[in-house]
């Protein structure tokens, strides 16, 4: 397995070194200044990892690393970066990343990560890509809908995530919420569609009652689009998978 790690931290270049040597020695594994070095080598040389450090990567770069996936698909990018770091993983992803981890880390527990990623096949991958995508996605939803004041006590609350996440991973229940999207969420939940509707009605109501859906179109960045008016169930539902969209544009 060869592995290239691209950073200009001293430290985690060290300890990188140390570990490999100590505990790996049958794994190929050399250090770059650069991840734009790395993407320049796995054109002239057989590769699997690619670990570098997100810090010193510029967009222009991570676009690189997109260009360097289509070439390479069999590449495993993965991504260091501080926890403190204004990119999410869903928005990573679209530049050919296939893992990130946030300091602190722990050295042995990367280097095993992208041994099981550079060993599984592309199905696996594509699933476990799949997976931390739905993760990552139902905890979106389930803050927007817990910041615009509904709470999770609430029978509306759930059926309510189940309408989103339903509808954001199949567009086409979205052409007749009423005939077809509360009907799919009636039978997960095993209830009537009209209780379906009811519920999200009411915990709606209640939110904007309460707490003036705390700016909810505003935290979907709509707030030039639509006035601050309490939005039907169709307009709740449609609005939050819209700003899941684009996040993963």
């Amino acid at each position: 397995m060869e592995i290239l790690f691209c950073s200009n931290n001293e430290c985690e270049k060290s300890e990188f070194k140390r570990v490999f040597e100590s505990n790996y020695k049958n794994f190929g594994f050399k250090i770059l200044e650069g991840l734009s070095d790395a993407i320049a080598l796995i054109d002239t040389k057989f590769v699997n990892v690619v670990l570098f450090d997100l810090n010193i990567n510029s967009i222009k770069e991570l676009k690189e690393v997109r260009r360097a996936k289509l070439k390479r698909p069999k590449v495993i990018f993965v991504a260091i970066c501080n926890s403190e770091e204004n990119i999410s993983d869903i928005n990573i992803e679209r530049f050919g990343v296939d893992y990130v981890f946030y300091r602190p880390f722990n050295t042995i527990n990367i280097v095993e990560k992208v041994k099981e990623l550079a060993t599984i096949d592309e199905k696996a991958i594509e699933k476990l890509r799949m997976y931390e995508k739905n993760s990552l996605i139902e905890k979106l939803v389930s803050d927007i809908i817990i910041k615009s004041g509904i709470l999770p006590n609430l029978k509306g609350y759930k059926y309510l995530k189940d309408s989103i996440l339903l509808g954001y991973n199949d567009g086409d229940l979205l052409d007749s919420i009423t005939k077809v999207l509360y009907p799919n969420v009636a039978s997960v939940n095993r209830c009537s569609k009209d209780g379906v509707e009811r519920a999200i009605r009411n915990a709606i109501d209640l939110a904007w009652d309460r707490y003036n859906g705390n700016n909810f179109y505003n935290m979907l960045g709509m707030d030039k689009i639509y006035s601050n008016k309490k939005p039907t169930n169709s307009e709740y539902i449609c609005s939050v998978i819209e700003y899941l969209n684009m996040l993963v544009l």
